[in-house]
């Protein structure tokens, strides 16, 4: 089966790249990404068993780019990440 390729992450607070508007203290974040088609148009399908080996693989890539410690970073569902995103 395969299922389309959205990846979402949990940044941890000690990455302090997020703060509460509130008390101005660091907070998680959260992370989505998608792997579209060569015209840019359409998320990709992959499968299953590809999709959880480039869910992993994106720690790394993500720690890298945002020069971040790969321990920050933690992949999640499209659920949790809907749970604590308010608009996307």
């Amino acid at each position: 089966m395969d299922t389309l390729a959205k990846f979402c992450y949990r940044v941890s607070a000690e990455a302090k790249i997020a703060h509460n508007t509130e008390t101005k203290e660091p907070t998680e974040a959260y992370i989505k990404f998608n792997i579209l088609d060569k015209k840019e148009e359409n998320i990709i399908l992959v499968p299953c068993k590809t999709y959880c080996k480039i869910h992993l693989k994106g720690i790394l890539s993500l720690a890298k780019k945002l020069q971040l410690n790969p321990d920050w970073l933690e992949p999640i569902t499209m659920e949790e990440y809907s749970e604590n995103v308010e608009d996307d």
